[in-house]
């Protein structure tokens, strides 16, 4: 028994409420830009971010969500963050005006299939997957953001168990198969010796 071939499945989760503000989930295909330490732009459809020190939007481990117009920054002193399905992100400033921060747009790839995983839930263009298509939420046939929500595993645990149970049994009754043969192989050798 080996390996015949690994891949990686890209359709959505279920979506949890969560309630944080700077939790955001994709409604369909894309994904978020995160600008990685090194510089690099990496890919990630986990939503689950944070202001950091700086007050800039990042994810859980320390990219920088990417605007339209490079990493979102978030005064400390915003109130009423919103997020748009649209991709914008507004704050109410100390004089209670409402103030655009950034848009955000998606990326999409003509085979995301292709991108390459690093970890941390982000993945890294390849030549594989194509150069990234930078799209507006709702539009072009992306997803809509929401705010407040995280997207969840697409795998179904319970289903998984019935797939590897039923693969298991397969290997089983193939292995018997191979014991029978042999060993009616091993009788027409005797017999034709006696």
């Amino acid at each position: 028994a080996r390996l015949s071939s690994l891949y990686r499945v890209l359709s959505g989760g279920s979506l949890q409420v969560t309630g944080g503000t700077y939790d955001m989930a994709i409604q369909g295909d894309g994904f978020f830009r995160v600008q990685q330490e090194n510089g690099t732009v990496a890919y990630t459809r986990d939503g689950a971010f944070h202001l950091d020190a700086q007050g800039r939007l990042a994810s859980a481990g320390g990219g920088l969500l990417l605007g339209d117009n490079g990493p979102i920054t978030i005064p400390a002193e915003a109130g009423n963050v919103q997020v748009t399905g649209d991709g914008n992100i507004t704050y109410t400033d100390a004089k209670g005006q409402s103030v655009t921060a950034a848009h955000l747009s998606l990326a999409t790839f003509a085979n995301p299939t292709g991108l390459a995983t690093i970890g941390e839930n982000l993945l890294t263009e390849q030549p594989a997957s194509g150069q990234p298509r930078l799209v507006a939420p709702g539009t072009g046939g992306m997803g809509r953001l929401a705010q407040g929500t995280l997207e969840t595993s697409n795998v179904d645990p319970a289903e998984e168990m019935i797939n590897m149970m039923q693969a298991q049994r397969a290997y089983q009754l193939n292995s018997k198969v191979i014991q029978s043969a042999d060993e009616m192989m091993s009788l027409a050798n005797n017999l034709r010796r006696g």
